[in-house]
């Protein structure tokens, strides 16, 4: 697989894109195949930087480099208030946001109050256009039948765990990701760095 910043600000000017409607961003149903094991339901942060609104809508984004092309998959709902912002998982995570290798890994965006991204395949440029923030820091989900070795071991299987970015030694290798608690997953409003896992 090739590398792809983890960072949201990263992942949409990275990824290919789908149809358009809904005011430039998709509309695409969610996957028909089989869903993976149910995910922790809910998730809550900190909005940090120097443009946070005082409301936004909040969503979630699975980038998947196993296809071809590319592509992001939005599965996951919530909203900002100031400084703080909740979100959850409606449901099993689709098999379409899991990498062929049984990982998937997603973060949180921030766009303005009342914007719709629908479940499904999205269009990054659409998102990039009206994205207000991203974090860093994000989900890893492992399938229980993944046989996989480095850091994907360290993430228990068959359930969404929150992940740590950590730096690669050099500049031009990849990072990882480490388990963390949940409280790290900040949205900023400042362009980050990204991670480089997948």
């Amino acid at each position: 697989m090739r590398n792809m910043g983890l960072a949201l600000v990263l992942w949409v000017a990275a990824c290919g894109s789908s149809s358009r409607d809904n005011h430039g961003l998709p509309d695409a149903p969610a996957a028909d195949a089989p869903a993976a094991d149910a995910p922790a339901p809910q998730y809550s942060g900190d909005v940090v930087g120097s443009a946070v609104p005082a409301e936004g809508t909040v969503f979630m984004i699975w980038v998947v480099v196993s296809g071809t092309p590319d592509y992001l998959y939005k599965f996951g709902d919530g909203a900002s208030t100031g400084a703080h912002y909740t979100a959850s998982l409606s449901g099993p995570l689709p098999a379409e946001a899991i990498n062929a290798d049984g990982i998937a890994v997603g973060l949180f965006g921030l766009v303005p109050k009342n914007t719709h991204i629908t479940d499904g395949k999205v269009d990054s440029n659409a998102i990039e256009a009206v994205l207000l923030g991203g974090s860093r820091n994000g989900l890893v989900f492992r399938t229980k039948d993944a046989q996989v070795t480095g850091w994907r071991a360290a993430f228990p299987a068959g359930e969404v765990s929150c992940g740590r970015c950590v730096a690669g030694p050099t500049p031009n290798s990849n990072d990882t990701l480490e388990p963390a608690p949940c409280s790290e997953l900040a949205i900023t409003t400042t362009n980050a760095e990204g991670c480089n896992v997948l």
